[in-house]
C-alpha cells in the first residue's frame, strides 16, 4: 500500500498535468463515460432479453 503523503504527492503531479489539457480532459471523460454507460445499457438490454 502506498504511504498517504506519496499517493498525495502523486494525485497533485496527475491534476496539475490535467489542469493544464482541461478541456481536453473533461471532454474525452464525457465522451467515454457516455459510450462505457451506453454500451453496459445496451448489454443489460440483451441479457434481459435473453433470460426473461
Amino acid at each position: 500500500m502506498f504511504d498517504d503523503q506519496v499517493l498525495n504527492k502523486y494525485k497533485q503531479k496527475i491534476i496539475s498535468l490535467l489542469s493544464q489539457f482541461d478541456l481536453i480532459k473533461t471532454f474525452s471523460i464525457d465522451v467515454f463515460l457516455t459510450q462505457r454507460i451506453y454500451i453496459a445499457f445496451s448489454l443489460s438490454q440483451l441479457f434481459n432479453f435473453y433470460v426473461v
